[in-house]
């Protein structure tokens, strides 16, 4: 998983942690159930890189069965345990967690994009193509663009990646790894005026 969808669901798991510490203070009874130090604790384990997968397996599970959990914050914990699941080396585990995610918030773009990249890496192309078009109509990112410009390539359709590269650029015009990447498309499409721009 690429840095800007972890980073993503890092942000969304602290939102949690607020809302979760929110709900404690004000003795909200609803989601956290006067829970809110060990939610508190388990969105942060849940969140981290780095550690001991195992460890952070628990923290999300702790957050992913609290009963009426928002959904976003259901997927964003599932995102963040399929891909300590990943880490574990138990790719089966990682793979439910993300199609789980996408099923409990289907109109949620960074789970389409977590799991276009899982599939990705593991060299299902196709599918992760489609992930990357569904994370892009519920919302454009460069990040989306990006992976579906490298998936795109990997499909052979270099004409396609470079629009999609090109489109990352528009989003965000100072990521050298997305210029660097459409020059080198420019190269392999034999466009070599706009391979040096």
């Amino acid at each position: 998983m690429g840095g800007g969808e972890i980073g993503n669901i890092r942000r969304i798991l602290l939102a949690a942690i607020s809302l979760v510490a929110l709900c404690g203070q004000a003795g909200d009874a609803g989601w956290a159930g006067g829970r809110s130090d060990e939610l508190n604790r388990a969105s942060r384990e849940c969140s981290l890189e780095a550690g001991e997968p195992r460890e952070r397996i628990r923290a999300c599970s702790t957050l992913i069965a609290v009963p009426k959990l928002p959904r976003n914050l259901l997927a964003s914990a599932l995102l963040n345990r399929a891909r300590h699941y990943r880490n574990a080396q138990d790719p089966a585990a990682a793979s439910r967690d993300f199609d789980e995610a996408v099923k409990v918030a289907p109109r949620f773009a960074p789970a389409y994009l977590a799991r276009g990249t899982f599939r990705l890496d593991r060299g299902e192309t196709a599918a992760a193509l489609e992930d990357y078009d569904t994370s892009i109509r519920l919302e454009a990112t460069a990040g989306a663009y990006l992976n579906r410009a490298l998936a795109r390539e990997r499909l052979g359709d270099s004409a396609r990646a470079v629009e999609d590269l090109s489109k990352a650029i528009a989003l965000d015009p100072n990521d050298a790894r997305v210029l660097a990447r459409r020059g080198q498309l420019f190269v392999v499409l034999r466009d070599y005026d706009r391979a040096i721009r």
